[in-house]
């Protein structure tokens, strides 16, 4: 019997996950603490214990190396280059190399937790003149716009009826003759 060649295998296509998924779970990967005492500081992922726990270290935000669960971070943009499993000390200097502090700091969602600090400690007084200057905003932006608006209304009118009659005009002319 004469044999016959394997028929040749398939390429199967690859697929960039990363577009879909752009922030993957990884060793390196910044995060934001969400539950806890130390909740609102960045660390990044040291190591990944399991599907659900991760070894995290923030060395220049004062958290200390411990593991989390993964519903407790939030997982950022930046990730920082590192072996997994390293020390501190490596951490460190990749998190100083990268200069994270200042990326982290030119965030919007740094700016959104500090802004709702800021809400948080302020008192009543405080609030009744956030309260009245939003008031003062509103009014003059009421005083501006409405006016602009009823312009644009009446010159947008204005225009249609132009246009309404012209096409009449034509249409009726061209089913005379």
């Amino acid at each position: 019997m004469a044999e016959t060649a394997p028929a040749p295998k398939k390429k199967t296509p690859t697929v960039l996950v990363t577009s879909h998924f752009p922030k993957l779970v990884q060793v390196g990967r910044v995060c934001l603490l969400q539950k806890g005492s130390q909740s609102g500081k960045i660390v990044s992922i040291v190591e990944i214990v399991d599907g659900k726990r991760f070894l995290v270290d923030g060395p220049e935000s004062g958290v200390h190396r411990r593991a989390v669960r993964a519903n407790e971070i939030h997982l950022t943009k930046f990730v920082l280059r590192y072996p997994a499993g390293c020390n501190t000390k490596t951490v460190r200097k990749a998190w100083k190399d990268s200069g994270l502090t200042e990326k982290w700091k030119a965030t919007r969602l740094y700016q959104k937790i500090e802004n709702s600090k800021k809400k948080a400690a302020m008192g009543d007084l405080d609030r009744f003149k956030l309260y009245v200057a939003k008031q003062r905003r509103n009014r003059l932006v009421k005083r501006t716009y409405y006016p602009l608006l009823k312009k644009n209304r009446k010159l947008a009118l204005e225009k249609k009826k132009k246009k309404r009659t012209h096409a009449k005009g034509t249409y009726y002319k061209n089913i005379k003759a």
